[in-house]
Parts: structure tokens; C-alpha cells; sequence
């Protein structure tokens, strides 16, 4: 558990630092949702560790989408799209790897009760998984 908490913080901070690099943008939008998701999903986790799971819900019934990242790139910008995409490829190898750390441990806990929590932490990252690729890609110019 603790891996896991210190695993959402290097998340929801490595999400906050590459949005600082496009404030009021798009794609900060996206990343900042994100990085949002990441801190309730620590704070679900630190209840969980405490024994007071189940007073902050970590999910919700739906991931809010931010507008998407059309338009958003200037025939000029070219330089600004390799840094996202470079930025998107990495974010994305890093949710894969955070949905497969997840689903390992539901595999091997032992509490039925942590089980589920599991299970819904890797779906979440399996879906920031989409909500990168369709938000990067929704610019048209990927």
C-alpha cells in the first residue's frame, strides 16, 4: 500500500509539472484532471492504510473529460508537439504500468475487501491509459 501511495504522488506531481509547461491550455486541462484523479485516488489509499476506507469514495461513476485539444497547435508549434508527443508516449507506458501494478496486486491480495479497490485502481488507469491517446490525438496533427 505504501508503494502504491508514493506511486499516485509521483503521478499526480509528474501530471501537474509537464502542465505548468502549457498553463490555460488544453492539454494542461487534460493533465491537471488527471493529476486530479491521482491525488483522490492517494487519498483513497491513505484512508485504506489507516483503516478509515470508505469515508472519501475514490471514484466516480465517470471520469470527467476537459475540453478537447483541438486546434490547439500553430503552424509554427511544431516544436511544442514533439515535446507533448514525446511527453504523451511516456505518460502512457507510465498508466500501462500503473493499471498492470494494480491488477498484479488484486491478483495476489489476500483481503477480500482490498480486492476491489484493486480492481477499480487499475480500471481508472487503464482508462487515463484512453483519455491520453484520444486527447492527444483529438488535435489532429499527431
Amino acid at each position: 500500500l505504501q508503494a502504491a501511495l508514493d506511486f499516485e504522488s509521483a503521478s499526480s506531481d509528474r501530471y501537474r509539472r509537464l502542465s505548468a509547461r502549457e498553463p490555460d491550455s488544453p492539454f494542461a486541462d487534460l493533465l491537471n484532471s488527471l493529476a486530479d484523479e491521482e491525488d483522490r485516488h492517494r487519498a483513497s489509499l491513505a484512508e485504506l492504510v489507516s483503516g478509515g476506507y470508505g469515508q472519501t469514495p475514490p471514484f466516480g461513476d465517470e471520469c470527467p473529460m476537459p475540453r478537447k485539444v483541438e486546434g490547439e497547435i500553430a503552424d509554427g508549434e511544431a516544436g511544442d508537439m514533439a515535446w507533448r508527443r514525446e511527453a504523451v508516449a511516456n505518460l502512457i507506458e507510465h498508466e500501462r504500468a500503473s493499471a498492470e501494478f494494480y491488477r498484479a496486486l488484486a491478483d495476489r491480495t489476500i483481503v477480500p475487501s482490498v480486492k476491489p479497490v484493486f480492481q477499480r485502481l487499475a480500471e481508472d488507469e487503464w482508462r487515463h491509459l484512453d483519455r491520453l491517446e484520444c486527447g492527444f490525438r483529438s488535435n489532429g496533427k499527431s
